[in-house]
């Protein structure tokens, strides 16, 4: 039986290993010396933090209405909301698709359907008037 070597965390000191997380640091600290043009580019991303963030916190909100006995209960309720969450609930910034629509690439046809649906809507309208 072979044993599967766990991977190394990227904080871990090993002598002679590259290290990304301070050569991350080095960097920063060279943009911020005067008389440096700094860096080009954005470092981060606080939109998608925020987002991130958000679904969180609804994540909890929902998730914590109830008590969870077992461990298992409570992963399949987690589960239950990231499947609601991307099978069921429409995102308003993917223009109101599922992110399984979207990935999949039925979004265009989802859009199209709905602008026939709202002309044909707008035209029956105008001759009711």
């Amino acid at each position: 039986m072979q044993l599967m070597r766990q991977p190394r965390s990227m904080f871990c000191r090993v002598e002679g290993e590259k290290q990304p997380w301070l050569i991350g640091l080095r960097a920063m600290a060279a943009a911020a010396a005067p008389g440096s043009k700094g860096q080009v580019g954005q470092t981060v991303r606080r939109q998608t933090q925020g987002k991130i963030e958000r679904w969180h916190q609804t994540l909890k909100n929902r998730i914590l209405l109830k008590n969870y006995y077992l461990p298992g209960a409570l992963e399949q309720a987690i589960g239950g909301f990231i499947d609601h969450d991307n099978n069921v609930r429409c995102h308003e910034s993917l223009g109101n698709i599922t992110p399984a629509d979207a990935h999949y690439g039925c979004g265009p046809a989802i859009l199209e359907e709905r602008r026939r649906i709202k002309e044909r809507t707008l035209r029956e309208r105008r001759l009711l008037k």
